[in-house]
């Protein structure tokens, strides 16, 4: 990279005024995920219990 590309991206890079996520977009984020779950597990709830109590009848008793 020449010393004329760095200086022009040094110079893009000051004038914004944006610089990454802040706590706001995080927690917007973290939100969307959490709906996302609790959607996800109410929806499969009856499926989920019989999976794991396949799974669970499946593995060897000692």
């Amino acid at each position: 990279m020449s010393i004329l590309t760095q200086t022009k991206l040094g110079k893009v890079a000051k004038g914004r005024k944006e610089r990454g996520a802040s706590a706001v977009e995080y927690a917007l984020i973290i939100a969307l995920i959490a709906v996302a779950v609790f959607i996800a597990g109410t929806t499969l709830d009856d499926q989920l219990i019989a999976f794991f109590n396949y799974v669970a009848g499946q593995l060897p008793t000692s």
